[in-house]
């Protein structure tokens, strides 16, 4: 009978060690669980912390001018007017350059020999509408008037007239002529349906 009394005893450390390792295998369970968990909740919070400030930028960027949002958010750019703004530059850089050029460009004589004889030649045909607009009896009380010439068209052409001098002739003479072109033209409207007659562009 003694030995199965030894037996029995010696059991006993094994049932306790069978119910101990379940409890040591659930720990380490728990622990990986718990390290798991704190991984996800860290690439969280760095995750959001990322995209707030791009979301608050990108808010505030909405709330811009329409210039400023064209900049910003590139793919909202509407190609014609891109290109429309491009061709405009060029546009108002050409027309400074021809501006820049009216002052420090020479004039040749052969330019000013050109404004003289145009100058000389508006005022012999300014006096013959004259005395035909006269002939015609169209408007009698303002065409068969006398004319005052200046007494450059008395003179001959020379090579030392300014072309200041020439822009103030020519304002003279749109000034005296006008009224003869209006009347001549105003007479071939009367017979002529078309609007336009005497139209310069």
């Amino acid at each position: 009978m003694l030995p199965l009394k030894l037996n029995l005893s010696r059991s006993v450390p094994i049932k306790t060690s069978t119910v101990q390792t379940p409890f040591s295998e659930f720990s380490i369970l728990k622990r990986i669980f718990g390290i798991c968990a704190l991984c996800v909740l860290t690439v969280w919070c760095v995750s959001a912390c990322g995209l707030e400030p791009k979301q608050t930028s990108r808010a505030q960027l909405e709330n811009r001018p329409e210039t400023v949002r064209a900049v910003g958010l590139r793919k909202n750019l509407d190609p014609l007017t891109v290109v429309i703004g491009a061709e405009r530059w060029g546009v108002m850089i050409s027309n400074a350059q021809n501006a820049m050029e009216l002052k420090h460009t020479e004039i040749s004589e052969d330019e000013l020999m050109r404004i003289d004889t145009a100058l000389r030649s508006g005022v012999r045909d300014l006096l013959q509408l004259r005395d035909d607009l006269c002939n015609a009896n169209e408007q009698p009380m303002q065409t068969c008037v006398n004319i005052d010439l200046p007494a450059w068209v008395m003179k001959p052409p020379n090579r030392v007239t300014s072309l200041d001098e020439y822009q103030s002739r020519s304002e003279w003479l749109g000034e005296v002529a006008g009224k003869f072109v209006q009347i001549g033209c105003e007479a071939g409207r009367e017979v002529s349906d078309d609007e336009y007659l005497c139209a310069v562009e």
